[in-house]
This record gives C-alpha cells, sequence and structure tokens, in this order.
C-alpha cells in the first residue's frame, strides 16, 4: 500500500507541474496521454521527471547562468 501510494503521489505531482503549470503542458500531454490510455504510468513519471531537469538545465545554460557542458573548463 506505501508503495502505491508514493507512485500515485509522484504522478500526480508531475502531471501537475509538468501537465498544468509548464509552459510546455501542451508537449508533456502529446506525450503522456498515449501512454496514459495504455497504462504505462511508470513511463510518464520517469520521463516526465528527467524531461523537466533537462529543460530547466538547458534554460539556464541559454541564458548564461550555467555551461552547457559539464566537462568545460570554462566557469561562469
Amino acid at each position: 500500500f506505501k508503495n502505491i501510494k508514493r507512485g500515485l503521489s509522484m504522478f500526480f505531482k508531475v502531471c501537475w507541474k509538468l501537465g498544468v503549470v509548464a509552459d510546455y503542458r501542451r508537449q508533456f500531454w502529446g506525450y503522456a496521454w498515449p501512454r496514459l490510455k495504455e497504462g504505462r504510468i511508470e513511463e510518464i513519471i520517469g520521463t516526465g521527471i528527467i524531461a523537466k531537469h533537462l529543460i530547466a538545465f538547458s534554460r539556464k545554460a541559454c541564458a548564461g547562468q550555467l555551461n552547457a557542458s559539464n566537462y568545460s573548463s570554462r566557469l561562469r
């Protein structure tokens, strides 16, 4: 029961933050809706979490707040 509760909590957080609040919610639902109909919730959670971090990283790199590469010797 504890794992089910945790999984549902993660799923609802991902859907809220990426599917309602984020400015890229249309792309999220384009990806998530077919998988949701098939019951592939684990993929939505995993991909959603990774995508959120990658989008945030790339936006910060484009704004000059971070290096675009973790291996770059140039510091910001």
